[in-house]
């Protein structure tokens, strides 16, 4: 009886395991599995190591695709058709803690989904025949249909960590926004919502680089006392 256990345990393992990440800091890579394209490059401006899942079938400039990055942010990218930028694009941010990874990574499975494993040890799996979120693990989310009144059409409810909704903005990122707020949820407890001026360093503004003011352990503590967050 022990030996059959074991012999099922091993088939269960093998059968809800992950094809191998890459491993590799922030090698350049451009690589497609079924309609997912995938690049890991790094940003010379943000100096940050990124993933961006992106259709390889676009239609009239009409498509959702995310990016990831090594400062823990999830981005939701809307184009909604050709035309002027500030009308036509649209992003959703949110951004994942604590770091447990210094990197974001990927894999491609053996159906062809495409895995992301981002800094905050959160894993979105993408569908590549379909193109959308299949899983976010460990939590759930909810897709909707690209519109510019579902605020980015992507939610996310995570069951460990915890993380920032900065939110949704036509044209740009919410970052910009000085006078926005964020909401600030706990996996297990707590909610609140701040002032991206609490949050954010604006001093570099006119760069576009809105690092936060908070960094590791910090960021933990600040929310916690703040908006008593549990994770």
């Amino acid at each position: 009886m022990k030996k059959i256990i074991i012999t099922l345990a091993i088939l269960f393992l093998q059968n809800t395991s992950f094809a191998e990440f890459t491993q590799q800091k922030c090698s350049r890579v451009l690589t497609h599995s079924g309609d997912v394209q995938i690049q890991r490059d790094y940003d010379e401006v943000t100096r940050n190591c990124f993933i961006s899942i992106h259709p390889m079938s676009v239609s009239d400039l009409k498509y959702r695709d995310f990016y990831f990055n090594n400062d823990g942010l999830f981005m939701v990218f809307n184009s909604y058709g050709e035309g002027n930028s500030s009308s036509t694009t649209a992003t959703r941010s949110f951004y994942l803690f604590p770091k447990l990874n210094d990197y974001p990574d990927f894999s491609i499975e053996e159906n062809g989904d495409v895995l992301v494993k981002t800094v905050s040890d959160h894993y979105f799996l993408f569908d590549s025949k379909a193109f959308k979120i299949k899983s976010v693990s460990p939590g759930s989310f909810t897709e909707k249909p690209l519109s510019k009144n579902n605020k980015g059409g992507v939610e996310i409810k995570l069951t460990s960590g915890f993380w920032l909704d900065i939110g949704f903005k036509m044209g740009g990122m919410a970052e910009e926004n000085k006078k926005g707020t964020t909401v600030a949820t706990g996996s297990k407890k707590g909610q609140c919502t701040l002032k991206n001026t609490d949050l954010f360093d604006y001093s570099q503004a006119a760069n576009y680089e809105y690092s936060f003011l908070y960094e590791g352990e910090a960021m933990s503590l600040f929310l916690k006392n703040r908006c008593q967050i549990q994770f």
